[in-house]
């Protein structure tokens, strides 16, 4: 299952809370997350209507709460675009002559001794994003992201480009780990998933179509979730913020 041997610490990151991250997510906890963000605003947060509701917290709906939150996190997001190759079957031999070799069997085929055009390679491409642990160039990301990658060029915030190495990967919680040169960078800081209920506000930041640093935001749909392609022991958090 695994293509790379993780140490002790890299498999801790692996198997940290933040499974979300399988689903292109980055949640944020709505009380503690607005509360912090509310107390920060120079302006006396407002709220607007009349709401009822248990353990509402002052300031909860302030204007500026979920791009405050946002422009915290993107410091931390990078884009990753991989280059990949893959072998084009060898359509002139295969194709024309398969059901002869199915009636007489490959070793009486009169065309087994007969020039085979060359392979083919096409070349493909692919992005996603990836999220900053460590300062000194450790960058979480999804497995199916960097999956068979021959290339891969991480984005940093700041604009800087630079190269990418797989250390670590596990198909099973589709997660990987992404290493650059580079120190000082900024990390993301991780809440705790058991605080996390169904209707909590979910913020997710990505990178779909290329389109990089993208922010939606919705709620916690449902937790304990599994994907078939996957597994059913994985415990995902599903969200309708979409990437």
């Amino acid at each position: 299952m695994n293509k790379y041997r993780l140490n002790p610490f890299q498999l801790l990151l692996l198997t940290s809370a933040f499974l979300a991250m399988a689903m292109f997510g980055w949640l944020a906890n709505q009380w503690y997350g607005s509360r912090s963000i509310a107390s920060s605003l120079d302006e006396k947060p407002a709220v607007t209507g009349n709401i009822q509701g248990k353990g509402v917290p002052s300031g909860f709906l302030t204007k500026n709460v979920i791009s405050d939150i946002a422009d915290e996190a993107l410091k931390s997001v990078v884009n990753i675009d991989v280059k990949s190759q893959a072998t084009i079957p060898d359509a002139d031999y295969a194709l024309p002559f398969k059901h002869f070799e199915f009636f007489f069997g490959d070793e009486m085929s009169p065309f087994k001794m007969m020039p085979r055009g060359k392979k083919q390679f096409r070349s493909f491409t692919g992005a996603g994003s990836g999220v900053i642990i460590r300062a000194d160039g450790y960058i979480l990301t999804n497995n199916h992201v960097i999956k068979d990658a021959e290339d891969i060029q991480v984005t940093l915030p700041d604009g800087r480009k630079l190269k990418g190495e797989v250390v670590g990967r596990d198909s099973f919680t589709d997660l990987a780990l992404v290493k650059i040169k580079a120190s000082n960078l900024p990390v993301a800081k991780f809440g705790k998933s058991d605080r996390v209920r169904p209707g909590d506000w979910a913020i997710a930041i990505g990178n779909p179509l290329g389109l990089d640093h993208t922010v939606t935001f919705g709620i916690v749909s449902a937790l304990g979730r599994s994907l078939n392609d996957i597994g059913p022991n994985v415990d995902l958090i599903q969200t309708d913020a979409a990437i």
